[in-house]
């Protein structure tokens, strides 16, 4: 049964786009017991050593089933952090330099990315990518809502995402 707090139903779920094969409540109880265990302090290198137990939930994922998988995952990382790392600069009239990723992740086409003004041509392509970040922006702020001057930034988004829905 999901747990309550102050009267809601909480539940962890698992990023949009993440996939791990372990359920995300199991992986948060994994990691809470890790943070409790190191003076509530959560860091990778805590959860690598405690993913070391072959009883850990977490070995699996960490370790893989083989170091090819583990190899291949790594290269796709590096891979996407190159695809995400690429900006295009323009000087402005004014000397301002307004920087913009040259490709853009959307959801709606497979996971892949698209170069920038292909996705700004096409209305649906921009609407999607647009509703993808700025529902990750979303995630992102929450759990800072409740700061006064949070909380403004927090509706704007929420409200602009349900416009473009």
């Amino acid at each position: 049964m999901p747990k309550t707090i102050e009267n809601k139903i909480v539940r962890y779920v698992w990023r949009t786009g993440s996939s791990h094969g372990i359920p995300a409540d199991k992986a948060y109880q994994e990691l809470e017991s890790i943070r409790a265990r190191h003076e509530g302090k959560i860091t990778a290198e805590n959860v690598y050593e405690a993913a070391k137990h072959k009883t850990s939930v977490l070995h699996n994922y960490v370790f893989g089933p083989s170091n090819e998988d583990l190899i291949l995952e790594a290269r796709l990382q590096r891979c996407r952090s190159l695809i995400n790392g690429i900006l295009v600069e323009v000087v402005m009239e004014d000397n301002v330099v307004d920087s913009r990723r040259v490709f853009l992740y959307v959801d709606e086409d497979e996971g892949s990315y698209q170069e920038t003004t292909t996705i700004l041509r096409n209305y649906d392509k921009t609407k999607a990518g647009a509703l993808t970040a700025l529902k990750r922006a979303r995630s992102e702020i929450a759990p800072y809502s409740s700061v006064p001057y949070c909380r403004h930034a927090f509706e704007v988004l929420q409200q602009t995402i349900e416009k473009i829905s």
